[in-house]
């Protein structure tokens, strides 16, 4: 059976990433740079005061002098400051030219309507030099690198107004189940509330991925078909939930031969989630899921989050934190490499997590992290050191 590792080597090999598009910055959110971005700006622009105070002139050597003009942020200095005076400035003003430095206001005194005294004629500038953050031509981010908040506010100080990348996949959501009802609706005895759906869009959601398609089908072949078609003309990448499996209402594996659909892979060895399937078409891809919880999240993890990125031309590359086991872990099969749902604390600590398989959300809801047992291993003994992927 394909393992983990093989199934992200295809997901490399046989996976082209979107094509790359030019956006203005205030639309480039988790664009993935397919260029490198450089600065058009020194950053700061000019000469700045770093804080409220008044800038004095260079060859200064009174302590008692009088304010000629006042400078707020934004406003250009109308003229050079004179020996015997000061200017009042505001933090961020562009200081004079010929400024030596900014007493900071609460260092100065009145003497007088427009005279202050100041404590010393020298000490800490308290000026921002233009270019010290950045320098125009410097460049910013590389290629690969993808743009957070922060970074497009820094570009956005740098004077950039567009950038070339690689865009966010549009992604869809269909969870399948006769047994499944919208959260609040009445329901039979037979049928529980639909929690995968909000568990993927959410989480995805949360990582910056933009959820367009959100639909659910019955276990009817035909209707399923409809639906999977329908959500590929919308979307670059389908996540489908359920029927994934060998019941004989599990039809997403006949859904994808009758749709023409490239299998990538069906089945890998692991623990939950072994029947998951990953396909392309037609240059959409068609990740299927797992129907319980805990093997969906787990999938989409493991494989959901690799695809989106590689779309991308980058690489998902999850958190891993390294423990030392307190206790002795035993399993009686290691066919399949297995993931606990388990806790982390901040200062390194861990406890497992009450686990009864791959249904259990409510386990999964109080972890953070998931241990990995490897494929062929059957025991860890107390002192052994084990790997976690965090979440």
């Amino acid at each position: 059976m394909l393992t983990r590792q093989d199934a992200l080597i295809l997901i490399d090999q046989q996976m082209n990433p979107l094509g790359s598009e030019v956006f203005p910055i205030e639309e480039a959110m988790n664009v993935v740079l397919s260029e490198p971005l450089y600065s058009l700006l020194d950053v700061p622009p000019f000469h700045k005061s770093a804080m409220d105070g008044y800038a004095i002139a260079k060859g200064e050597t009174s302590m008692q002098l009088s304010v000629s003009y006042t400078l707020k942020a934004g406003a250009l200095p109308p003229q050079e400051i004179q020996l015997g005076t000061a200017v009042k400035v505001m933090t961020g003003a562009q200081v004079p030219q010929n400024t030596l430095r900014v007493e900071q206001l609460e260092d100065t005194a009145p003497t007088g309507k427009q005279e202050i005294r100041i404590s010393s004629l020298t000490g800490r500038p308290n000026i921002c030099l233009k270019g010290e953050d950045v320098q125009a031509g410097e460049m910013l981010y590389a290629p690969g690198e993808r743009i957070t908040s922060l970074k497009l506010a820094n570009a956005i100080s740098c004077g950039i107004t567009h950038l070339t990348g690689y865009p966010v996949p549009k992604v869809g959501i269909l969870v399948t189940g006769d047994e499944l009802v919208d959260v609040g609706a009445e329901r039979l005895e037979s049928q529980i509330f639909d929690s995968n759906g909000p568990m993927l869009r959410h989480t995805l959601k949360s990582l910056g991925f933009s959820v367009g398609f959100n639909e659910r089908s019955t276990d009817v072949l035909s209707k399923m078909m409809d639906v999977v078609l329908k959500g590929l003309e919308q979307v670059d990448v389908l996540m489908v939930s359920g029927s994934v499996s060998a019941g004989d209402f599990d039809f997403v594996p006949e859904v994808m031969r009758k749709i023409g659909a490239k299998i990538l892979f069906q089945n890998v060895a692991i623990k939950p989630g072994k029947p998951i399937g990953c396909y392309t078409r037609a240059g959409r891809v068609i990740v299927a899921l797992p129907g319980n919880p805990v093997a969906a999240y787990v999938g989409l993890l493991l494989f959901g989050l690799p695809v989106l990125y590689r779309l991308q031309a980058s690489r998902y590359q999850p958190e891993i934190k390294q423990i030392t086991l307190i206790e002795e872990l035993v399993r009686t099969s290691a066919e399949r490499e297995e993931f606990l749902p388990m806790r982390l604390d901040p200062t390194g600590a861990y406890s497992l997590v009450q686990y009864n398989g791959s249904a259990h959300l409510s386990a999964l809801s109080q972890s953070n992290g998931l241990l990995i047992f490897p494929r062929g291993r059957f025991r860890f003994e107390p002192g052994d050191l084990a790997e976690v992927i965090r979440f």
